[in-house]
C-alpha cells in the first residue's frame, strides 16, 4: 500500500543543517560567546592579581594590597554577573532551539510513506528517547561546551 499523497522528493532525507536553527538566535549566541570570553578572561586576571596581592603583602605594602583585594572583589562580581547572564541565555534559547529541532523531527517522521515502515525488519523506528538524546548532544555541543571549558560553576 503506497501513500499517494506524498511525493517522492518529499520523502528524501534532508542534510542536517544546524545553522538554520541557530541563525534565528545569532545575536543571542554572539552575546553568549562574548560573555563567556569575558568570564574566562576574568579567571586569568584573578589569578594574576591574586599572585600580585600575595607578593605585595609579603613586602608589607598594605595600602596597595587593599587596592588589589578590592580589584579582585570587583572582577569576581563582574565574572559572576557574566555567568548569571550566560546561564539565562543558555536555558532560554537552548530550549527554543531544541523545540524547533523536535518539531522538525516530528514533521520528517510524518512525511515518510507506509512503505518505509514495511521495508524495515524491526517494523518500527528508533525510539523517541534515542532521537531526543541525540538532539540533546547536539544542543550541548553547540551551547554547553563553551561554559564547560572555561570553568563555569
Amino acid at each position: 500500500m503506497k501513500n499517494k499523497t506524498i511525493k517522492k522528493k518529499d520523502t528524501k532525507p534532508k542534510k542536517p543543517n544546524i545553522g538554520m536553527y541557530l541563525k534565528k538566535f545569532k545575536g543571542w549566541i554572539f552575546l553568549y560567546i562574548l560573555l563567556t570570553a569575558f568570564a574566562c578572561a576574568c579567571d586569568i586576571f584573578l589569578t594574576i592579581l591574586t599572585a600580585r596581592t600575595i607578593e605585595v603583602i609579603t613586602l608589607q605594602e598594605f595600602q596597595r594590597a587593599l587596592f588589589l583585594l578590592l580589584t579582585i572583589i570587583g572582577i569576581s562580581v563582574f565574572q559572576r554577573i557574566c555567568w548569571y547572564f550566560i546561564n539565562l541565555i543558555y536555558f532560554k534559547y537552548s530550549n527554543k532551539i531544541m523545540s524547533l529541532l523536535n518539531l522538525d523531527l516530528a514533521k520528517q517522521a510524518f512525511k515518510l510513506n507506509s512503505k518505509t515502515y514495511n521495508d524495515h525488519d524491526h517494523h518500527n523506528f528508533h525510539s523517541y528517547a534515542d532521537l531526543h538524546h541525540n538532539l540533546e548532544c547536539v544542543d550541548f555541543s553547540c551551547f554547553g561546551g563553551f561554559g564547560c571549558y572555561c570553568g563555569n560553576n
